[in-house]
């Protein structure tokens, strides 16, 4: 099975696919040119970098959601909202 869905399936044309394989690799080049360390020719070499990296790596460290328990995701996914509707989540859950 492939790692992603092809656009057709979602009703998109196959150049969407394009347009997001451009953009995946700007943000590949981008993130490789912020990481290069400035003064390359240097003995030091690295501090800049290793700082670079970790103040990425702690961004997005920062943004991922809190780790999901099943205990406790079991006995909220089943609840109803005031429609008598199950979540979507238990779909997936």
């Amino acid at each position: 099975m492939p790692d992603q869905d092809p656009p057709e399936i979602f009703g998109m044309h196959s150049n969407a696919d394009i347009a997001y394989q451009r953009n995946l690799s700007d943000l590949y080049c981008t993130i490789i040119l912020i990481t290069q360390s400035e003064d390359s020719g240097d003995d030091e070499g690295g501090s800049d970098t290793d700082k670079i990296v970790s103040d990425i790596i702690t961004n997005f460290l920062g943004t991922l959601p809190e780790l999901l328990l099943r205990s406790v995701a079991s006995k909220s996914v089943k609840e109803r909202n005031s429609d008598g509707m199950i979540s979507i989540y238990t779909t997936f859950l």
